[in-house]
């Protein structure tokens, strides 16, 4: 069963989430659990190229090459590939089950960059449109809501 009310998750360093991630054209190969940092200063979401491989896409036969900034030194290189998405715990310290999902699972055209982060970065214009967010860092909590919408 998931929630449709506003889940309040610990905010110790930043707003972290483990995410499941699926690739919409091969169901059958493995997901990727990963900490995610929800990023509200990033326009979009971007995952590492190695979560792509391993999902087994062929990181330069995405969609939509381009670039990013922001994230490191100079532009990156990103491309475009249909994946499903489930937000699974806040508790970033512990894996979580792969099954605990707390929100409906969404698809998108996730945007795989050419750089080996230590999480993924979860913007606006893709996972937040999702989402009603709010955090008090000095109170040490983030929370999230599914947007009306969905």
């Amino acid at each position: 069963m998931f929630s449709s009310e506003t889940l309040k998750f610990p905010f110790e360093i930043r707003p972290l989430i483990w995410i499941r991630l699926e690739n919409l054209h091969a169901p059958e190969v493995p997901s990727v659990l990963m900490r995610a940092l929800i990023d509200t200063g990033a326009a979009r979401s971007v995952i590492p190229v190695d979560a792509c491989r391993t999902l087994g896409h062929d990181f330069e036969l995405g969609l939509n090459p381009s670039a990013a900034s922001g994230i490191g030194t100079g532009r990156i290189r990103t491309f475009t590939h249909a994946t499903k998405l489930s937000v699974l715990s806040a508790n970033w310290k512990e894996t979580p089950d792969p099954e605990a999902i707390l929100f409906p699972s969404f698809e998108f055209q996730m945007e795989f960059v050419e750089q080996n982060l230590p999480f993924a970065l979860l913007g606006q214009r893709d996972f937040l449109k999702h989402f009603c967010y709010t955090q008090d860092g000095g109170q040490g909590w983030f929370s999230l809501k599914i947007a009306e919408e969905l």
